[in-house]
């Protein structure tokens, strides 16, 4: 069985909480600094996928930028996209995937994780040619 744990985005503070930064203390934090009821609606939580970076073994989360090199033996030059959670099921979603299917992430797979939507979004950005 996989570990569950999140990471958490705060679009107010423009902040990611890391698991190991001790999500359950950051939110007593804010609870702490606010006088009035606290609700928890704006921040973003990103569930662990079990998977990691081939290269760097950081972990994968919904939310992340990643690049799909496929299998081991059978290597390509990488399919970009975003790790949703659909369906409950993890899958990277790309441009291309929207509407026709989505590939599911396993651990058979070679992945190179970005960045993550929030704090690098401009890597999803479609480049235009120049001419």
């Amino acid at each position: 069985m996989e570990e569950i744990k999140f990471n958490c985005w705060n679009p107010k503070e423009k902040r990611m909480i890391l698991w190991n930064d001790r999500i359950d203390e950051y939110l007593l934090s804010i609870r702490l600094k606010q006088e009035e009821d606290v609700n928890y609606k704006h921040l973003r939580f990103l569930q662990y996928t079990g998977v990691k970076d081939a290269k760097t073994k950081e972990e994968i989360y919904a939310g992340d930028i990643i690049k799909d090199y496929g299998e081991e033996h059978e290597q390509h030059d990488g399919i970009l996209g975003e790790v949703k959670l659909v369906d409950c099921s993890f899958v990277l979603v790309t441009k291309e995937s929207v509407g026709t299917g989505y590939t599911n992430l396993t651990k058979h797979h070679i992945y190179e994780k970005l960045g993550n939507i929030y704090e690098n979004p401009e890597l999803l950005e479609v480049k235009k040619d120049d001419s």
